[in-house]
């Protein structure tokens, strides 16, 4: 029984995340869909400055965390207009969860292709 439910609550999860954009029609408000990506993007820089007090910890792990998420929220605010811009041709489903994703995408893929190096990122022994 108890399998049953994991599963079932499993499939109920794969199919909300999985199910396709409400945004892709006609109905696609792009203003909306404006003010929703800023307002993500807001949030998610306001998270990851947070967690820059982090940088005065004793714990190496925690400072590099720290750095990380310092990296970002500049990554953010310097590619703001642009991550909206392209979150609106892809049409990224209106979820904070998925804006989330797309914006960890796009940082995680700048830093890998070079766009900071791993001494800012706080990674480089």
């Amino acid at each position: 029984m108890k399998k049953t439910i994991i599963c079932l609550a499993a499939a109920v999860l794969v199919a909300w995340f999985a199910a396709p954009a409400s945004v892709g029609g006609s109905d696609f408000d792009e203003k909306e869909a404006c003010r929703f990506y800023q307002a993500c993007i807001e949030k998610e820089m306001a998270k990851c400055q947070q967690k820059q007090s982090l940088g005065g910890s004793p714990c190496e792990n925690l400072r590099k965390y720290a750095k990380c998420k310092s990296c970002k929220a500049k990554f953010l605010s310097a590619h703001k207009e642009e991550l909206v811009r392209e979150m609106l041709e892809k049409r990224i489903v209106l979820r904070p969860p998925r804006v989330e994703a797309y914006l960890n995408q796009r940082f995680f893929g700048a830093y890998r292709g070079g766009g900071a190096s791993q001494t800012e990122m706080g990674t480089q022994d």
